[in-house]
């Protein structure tokens, strides 16, 4: 019995990169790098990389309204990590 060959799909044409903008610019701003305007400089490397690699970058900003809604969020995140950093301090664990 002769395997019968299965066409192997083309890739396509163009590839996209779909992203939270202000979540990769707050990742870029807190990077522990020592440059000033490292979240300029970080979106300018990632941009370059995936225009090498032929994939377009979109990227979504929240705005105002947006980051109102995520203030409770953020807070409870916060809280949870100040316990976990506080629970980890008294059994003189890190984190």
């Amino acid at each position: 019995m002769i395997a019968e060959r299965i066409p192997v799909p083309s890739p396509p044409s163009h590839l996209s990169f779909l992203s939270d903008g202000t979540l990769v610019t707050q990742r870029f701003h807190f990077a522990p790098m020592p440059h000033q305007y490292r979240h300029t400089l970080g979106w300018f490397r990632l941009i370059n990389e995936l225009r090498e690699h032929g994939v377009k970058a979109v990227c979504v900003f929240d705005g105002e309204e947006r980051t109102v809604a995520k203030s409770s969020e953020v807070c409870g995140s916060r809280s949870v990590t100040l316990a976990l950093l506080t629970r980890c301090s008294k059994i003189g664990g890190d984190i």
